[in-house]
């Protein structure tokens, strides 16, 4: 028997939303390093203007949303999460070592 659509469409909008946490978790990791600035990193060239030197952007990633994932890394109410998501892993790890 096959689940409903409602079902189905519910699991594929997680996987993908899954996938692209993932893809900014690493995009974070690869960009956003201690003293780098926004300027720093709207700076970066595209990966299609053919620069192989130093860092660029992902390929396929334009301005807009560049300038977008940027802005979110450095708001105020990211930072806050990001924070509190890391305090939950440490507290959960302290009490799971006892």
């Amino acid at each position: 028997m096959l689940p409903s659509n409602r079902t189905v469409d519910e699991k594929v909008l997680s996987s993908i939303g899954e996938s692209l946490r993932g893809y900014k978790r690493s995009m974070r990791m690869k960009y956003i390093k201690e003293g780098t600035t926004k300027e720093e990193l709207y700076a970066l060239p595209a990966a299609e203007s053919g620069n192989s030197e130093g860092l660029t952007r992902p390929y396929g990633v334009g301005d807009t949303m560049w300038y977008g994932f940027v802005d979110l890394c450095f708001s105020d109410k990211f930072q806050v999460s990001l924070t509190n998501l890391l305090l939950s892993k440490i507290t959960s790890t302290i009490m799971h070592t006892f």
